[in-house]
């Protein structure tokens, strides 16, 4: 009881709550961050939730709503769109045939690519492609 009487009479203090928000932030963006840096080198690759989850030291589940709180999409989503950026950068820089750009960007079936593709961007990889790339012909040519 004199303990209370004493911590309560006293104006020295430490807040603990805030700070500890504050190392539960930094936790998360580090997290977060980790997450995100391995999918950018990974996205190539085949990646599961298991193996990202393992990497943010939690359980599947765990991470799937701690992705979503922290990004507001789903981790899949978030592989998708980084994928499909990917793909599209290739479409209109190269001149790669559709279906192995389709393996590069991470899709293990053209099947998946294409109907990410239309989700998302509402035209095919190809129709992309046509409606995007600069012509050949529209090159400036030096006097």
């Amino acid at each position: 009881m004199q303990c209370l009487e004493i911590m309560t009479s006293t104006n020295e203090y430490v807040i603990l709550n805030s700070k500890m928000s504050n190392l539960t932030n930094y936790k998360k963006v580090y997290n977060i961050n980790i997450i995100i840096e391995f999918t950018l080198a990974s996205f190539h690759q085949r990646i599961s939730l298991n193996q990202v989850a393992t990497l943010a030291c939690m359980s599947v589940s765990a991470f799937c709503h701690y992705f979503k709180r922290c990004m507001q999409k789903t981790y899949i989503d978030y592989l998708n769109e980084v994928r499909l950026r990917y793909a599209c950068e290739q479409l209109l820089q190269t001149n790669k045939p559709v279906k192995d750009i389709g393996f590069e960007s991470g899709y293990n079936t053209i099947t998946y690519f294409h109907r990410q593709f239309l989700r998302i961007y509402k035209i095919t990889p190809l129709q992309y492609r046509n409606q995007n790339k600069m012509p050949s012909e529209a090159k400036v040519i030096p006097l």
